[in-house]
């Protein structure tokens, strides 16, 4: 049996951000899978974020326990790139055959500050001079709105062995950036990500789940509408909570997907939703959701809703590989690359487009629209099965 030592950049287990932890389950289980099939045996390290030192762990997916390495992505940031001369980081990134960079899905970008961006790059060009083959797994790239930004993202695009766009957005990006590495577009890891099959419905009451984003409900980093929403989008969360809580039919479930310790107030899902329950009086109308242990006990929550109306990328994914018709409220161009141009679902609603008015009349008419939602939802999961697939087919092609 031939082994293989697999690096996975920017990828976590442990990020209050499900969506980042999403990524790191799917594609472990996705490569395990594809290596058990054909008789080659992996060893994994993982190079993500969250204040922990180098150890060992294991995750389970569908009763398999998978090992692991890992390694904090601090390691790479400018301020601490001597770390990387420590003998035991060293020579675990020495060993390693093959980069997955996962980037967090989205994060090789600088829409998120310099410092962020940088320290992405930073990660690549290591793994560059130590001329290890960089995978770039299904992410959004870009937009990069400095020169100095998109003249090094180019260098490092033009520099790895294979890019899997994540959206259509992208995809023309790279190829009005002319560039020369091989590049094709991909589905989000996520969609693969197994759950539990939700249960019997006991009620005839719709579950509309609701994914309030922390980042937008504060404005971003900086608090001062960093995105450019042309919302409040504040006010329009807590005026759709209002228009849905006294309807006897409906039940309402607010999801936080990114929350804890290790992530910024700025950020946290769970403090807007503790502050819209409170507001509303938190009567029969509104649940909040529990904390999740994993990606998987969390998309098996969101997968017994009837819709969700969700600001995180990836509870919408959730949502919709489950087979749950989703209204996303977008604030980057990631949403409609994947969700419109890709899966030829319609129902997003663009925060940088619509004011809360504008808005809440847009998910009125989608709301009275479910079962239409349901049946463009239900057509997209043969295009999501296809994806899935490639994306298998073109990683036993990179293992072999």
């Amino acid at each position: 049996m031939r082994s293989i030592n697999i690096g996975v950049l920017w990828g976590t287990v442990y990020s209050g951000n499900q969506g980042v932890n999403a990524l790191t389950y799917s594609i472990i289980h996705m490569l395990k899978t594809i290596a058990d099939n054909n008789n080659i045996n992996i060893n994994f390290c993982l190079i993500g974020t969250q204040n922990k030192d180098i150890h060992s762990g294991s995750i389970s997916i569908k009763a398999n326990t998978i090992n692991y390495d890992f390694i904090p992505s601090k390691t790479f940031y400018l301020n601490r790139i001597y770390n990387v001369f420590n003998f035991k980081v060293f020579s675990k990134l020495k060993d390693i055959d093959i980069i997955f960079d996962l980037s967090q899905g989205d994060g090789f970008t600088d829409i998120y500050g310099y410092k962020r961006f940088f320290n992405n790059c930073l990660s690549k060009l290591l793994f560059m001079i130590l001329r290890k083959k960089i995978v770039l797994l299904p992410q959004t790239i870009g937009p990069f709105e400095g020169k100095i930004s998109l003249i090094l993202a180019k260098y490092i695009l033009n520099s790895v062995h294979t890019i899997m766009a994540r959206d259509t957005l992208t995809y023309n990006e790279l190829a009005r950036w002319n560039i020369n590495t091989y590049y094709d577009e991909y589905i989000d890891l996520a969609f693969s990500l197994p759950y539990s099959l939700p249960n019997p419905k006991v009620s005839e009451r719709l579950k509309i789940g609701i994914n309030v984003s922390g980042l937008l409900y504060r404005g971003g980093y900086n608090e001062n509408n960093m995105f450019r929403l042309k919302m409040n989008y504040a006010k329009f969360v807590k005026m759709m909570i209002g228009k849905f809580r006294d309807q006897n039919d409906l039940k309402i479930y607010l999801i936080a997907h990114v929350y804890g310790e290790n992530i910024s107030l700025q950020e946290d899902d769970s403090i807007s939703i503790k502050e819209l329950a409170k507001s509303f009086d938190d009567g029969e109308n509104i649940e909040i959701s529990p904390p999740f242990k994993s990606p998987v006990e969390a998309k098996s929550y969101i997968a017994e809703m009837d819709l969700l109306i969700g600001s995180r990328m990836h509870a919408c994914i959730a949502a919709f590989s489950a087979g749950v018709p989703i209204i996303g409220i977008s604030y980057s161009r990631k949403f409609e690359g994947l969700f419109v141009n890709l899966l030829k679902y319609n129902y997003i609603i663009d925060a940088r487009e619509n004011d809360e008015i504008e808005a809440l009349a847009k998910v009125n008419e989608y709301v009275n629209k479910l079962s239409e939602l349901k049946e463009h939802c239900h057509a997209s999961l043969e295009i999501i099965t296809k994806q899935n697939r490639k994306i298998e087919n073109k990683l036993l092609e990179i293992l072999k």
